[in-house]
């Protein structure tokens, strides 16, 4: 053992000799790396200014660096124009010892364009830099007429347009700040201005008021020693003016007279316009025109009066124009017009808010005598309408701007009802095209009777367009409410932050106490083909993946056996709140319990319409009865809701009260 032991430590006495000895003779030098260029920076002469077609006050110069940020000399550097136009003094040169290299750069000869040079190291990838100037324009040498030569005006008053020229360097760049003088000889009538200084396009311009004489004025603009120097300008100062517009207002289809100076004896002569509308002169002199006023449909308001002679016009005047009456109307009052010279309808200037309907009727069946008609609007010259005044205090309209956020939603409604109305035609076309057998009274697991709150019952939702008596999704829905009138079922697979119980029993009081009676009384009794005294509403996410808001399937009058798809009974599927936006747009709470109301009223409507009819047999309606009734049915119950009794001849949006969200 002992000698195990020595023999261990001589080898590691020998294993530490070795180990120092190669250390501690160790001669070599450390590793040498040659420099390279890696970079290349602006040393001098970036971002200067100078005249187009000159070379820049300063050299442009260049500092190449190697990997330790150290100027190397020696390295080839060319320069190059990439922007701009212009020359450079040396397309090539060597860094010197600070490793900086330089050129002269003269500038392209288009002002306000990018210039830029760029100095690349030959010997190296990517390594550049980019020097960048700007051109301004060179001395002003030439000036030339711009506009406002060859007008014509009634003497002694100004010329319609300004008179402007423009100044230019001799590379045809604008010179901005250029002084430029205008005079007038005399007799030729007067400046605004006698001196005026070019813009930052080159241009400078006054008014011109012509002489007391009549024939041709001149005026000059004048820039000492440049080409173009002066410019003249010429117009025609003429005797063609209007004085007098009578009647004022004038009548349309009645006669007016004008009075003035400069006009032609012969009537065809006078080109009489007012507004954009030409006018017949029937007798002038040289002082007066008598016309006749159009007599075509042209708002009350006022109108620009003009007259041409030759190529002579004169100043506008401005005139009123009346009908001959205005269509007064008291509320609820109809008027029936069947004179097409009697169409158009003109009603005075009020403060007060007024609304009017306005029907087109054709009484022929012969499709080859009707016409076709187009109905159109103007508001009279001279802004806005007047603002709406506060209506009778026994109304509650709200006029307050609705909030980005409910304009939003409305927007989306609209969409949703457009959904509706598809799925309604789909359906009603699709129950044309099969053979049409009475929903039988509905067998197990349809929505029974004695149903109870909490009840799971599975309901079939029709998916996807078109529809399809093969297309539905069956899904496990538990009962919430039971009214006398209505049984209320949610989707159990419904996003999160959907209605409450108190949501539910809402709904059933509104249906039960607003709804159900108002729609009745007006469009008939529902059916009850499935015998459980109710109808169904079922507050589904499928609704909300289809696209509306709520919507009637008349499938679901048809018997399973015919139609898959059926439910057998009066069901209306309605929309779920998703906040998140989980199924599709998000759809928050307070909007849905807002909405949701109008919308049971609407399709309760439709069970009605499409009960009836199945189960007498009769034909099914078309779409525009439908949805016709349909909001019809919205509108009265929203009267009975805000309690405003019948004959008022209120809008929609009253019965409705959108606007209600707008403080929200």
């Amino acid at each position: 053992m002992s000698r195990k032991l020595i023999g261990f430590s001589s080898l590691a006495a020998a294993v530490a000799l070795v180990y120092g000895g190669c250390g501690g003779d160790s001669t070599e030098p450390p590793l040498q790396v040659d420099p390279v260029p890696t970079r290349a920076v602006v040393a001098a002469g970036g971002d200067q200014t100078g005249t187009v077609g000159q070379a820049l006050p300063a050299p442009l110069v260049v500092q190449v660096n190697d990997q330790t940020s150290s100027g190397m000399p020696g390295v080839t550097v060319s320069f190059a124009v990439t922007q701009g136009g212009g020359s450079v003094s040396g397309a090539s040169a060597t860094t010197d010892g600070a490793g900086q290299a330089s050129t002269n750069w003269t500038l392209g000869t288009t002002a306000g364009t990018a210039q830029q040079v760029t100095a690349t190291v030959t010997s190296a990838t990517n390594v550049t830099a980019t020097f960048n100037a700007t051109a301004t324009a060179d001395a002003a040498a030439v000036i030339s007429p711009d506009s406002g030569d060859g007008q014509n005006a009634f003497r002694g008053t100004k010329v319609p347009q300004l008179i402007v020229v423009l100044v230019r360097d001799q590379h045809a760049n604008s010179v901005p700040g250029e002084l430029v003088q205008f005079v007038a000889p005399s007799g030729s009538g007067s400046l605004d201005s006698t001196v005026a200084f070019t813009d930052a396009t080159g241009r400078a311009r006054t008014a011109w008021t012509l002489g007391s004489d009549l024939g041709d004025d001149t005026a000059q603009a004048l820039v000492q020693g440049i080409t173009g120097s002066p410019v003249t300008f010429t117009a025609v100062a003429h005797d063609l003016n209007i004085e007098t517009v009578t009647p004022n207002p004038l009548v349309l289809g009645a006669t007016g007279t004008i009075t003035g100076s400069g006009f032609d004896a012969v009537p065809a002569n006078n080109v009489l316009t007012i507004g954009d509308e030409a006018v017949t002169v029937t007798v002038a002199t040289p002082t007066q025109l008598d016309f006749d006023v159009p007599s075509t449909c042209a708002p009350a308001g006022s109108f620009d009066v003009q007259v041409a002679v030759g190529s002579f016009s004169s100043a506008p005047k401005s005139a009123n124009l009346e009908p001959a009456a205005f269509l007064s109307m008291a509320v609820g009052e109809q008027v029936i017009i069947q004179d097409p010279s009697q169409f158009c309808l003109q009603f005075a200037e009020s403060v007060e808010s007024e609304s009017y309907l306005v029907g087109v009727q054709s009484v022929t069946e012969v499709a080859s005598s009707r016409t076709p008609v187009t109905v159109s609007s103007v508001v009279a010259p001279g802004g806005a309408p007047a603002p709406l005044a506060a209506p009778p205090a026994a109304v509650s309209t709200r006029r307050t701007p609705l909030s980005p956020r409910v304009s939003d939603q409305l927007r989306r409604l609209q969409r949703r009802r457009i959904a509706e109305t598809r799925i309604l035609q789909q359906s009603l076309d699709l129950m044309r095209s099969m053979p049409r057998t009475p929903a039988r009274a509905a067998p197990a697991g349809h929505i029974p009777p004695d149903a109870q709150v909490g009840d799971q019952i599975n309901i079939r939702v029709p998916i996807g367009l078109p529809l399809s008596c093969d297309a539905y999704e069956e899904i496990t829905t538990v009962v919430r409410q039971v009214g006398t009138q209505a049984i209320w079922l949610e989707d159990l697979a419904n996003p999160a932050g959907g209605f409450t119980t108190a949501d539910f029993q809402t709904f059933d009081s509104q249906f039960t106490n607003d709804i159900y009676g108002a729609d009745v009384a007006y469009f008939g009794q529902p059916t009850d083909i499935d015998g459980n005294n109710r109808v169904a509403f079922v507050a589904t996410q499928e609704t909300n993946k289809l696209g509306p808001a709520g919507f009637v399937a008349p499938l679901d009058f048809l018997a399973q056996a015919d139609c898959a798809a059926s439910d057998e009974g009066e069901v209306i599927y309605i929309w779920v709140p998703d906040p998140a936006g989980d199924v599709s747009d998000p759809l928050a709470l307070d909007w849905a319990q807002f909405v949701t109301p109008t919308i049971n009223a609407h399709e309760f409507v439709h069970i009605i319409q499409v009960g009836r009819r199945v189960q007498a047999g009769f034909s099914l309606p078309t779409l525009w009865e439908l949805e016709g009734q349909a909001s019809l049915g919205e509108e009265i119950v929203g009267h009975v809701v805000e309690g405003n009794a019948v004959g008022q001849d209120l809008p929609a949006e009253v019965a409705l009260d959108i606007g209600e969200l707008a403080e929200s």
